[in-house]
């Protein structure tokens, strides 16, 4: 072959060296496809996100609750507090129940304070 043809890299068939089209197969040599646009890239799974995503979230998920631990025995008689006092304000308890509750949520507050110190933010009454 002299330098004014080459063969085409689709077809093999020869062509001038300045063809930016091949006239035997119709094949663009700039994008190698017949219509003369640039191939579309491919799609990417979609699939692997289904399974990865979730398995990162349950992951995070573990790691957060290994890090939290259980609440402090503190903490637990603090909410057991504060329980006592939500059953004392209920609207339906009769005045007999509101006094005993009041009583033993007093004692809660007492033994919490002998044991944990004085808190500034927990109801006395």
């Amino acid at each position: 072959m002299d330098e004014a043809v080459k063969a085409c890299p689709y077809c093999a068939e020869t062509i001038k060296a300045e063809a930016i089209k091949c006239k035997h197969c119709g094949t663009s040599l700039l994008t190698g496809t017949v219509s003369g646009e640039p191939p579309k890239p491919a799609r990417k799974p979609i699939w692997p996100w289904f399974i990865l995503v979730p398995l990162i979230l349950f992951g995070l998920l573990l790691v957060i609750g290994a890090l939290s631990g259980p609440p402090s025995e503190k903490d637990r008689d603090r909410l057991a507090i504060d329980l006592c006092w939500k059953d004392y304000d209920d609207p339906l308890a009769t005045v007999q129940t509101k006094t005993f509750v009041r009583g033993a949520c007093r004692g809660m507050v007492d033994k919490f304070e002998a044991k944990h110190g004085r808190s500034a933010t927990l109801r006395r009454d």
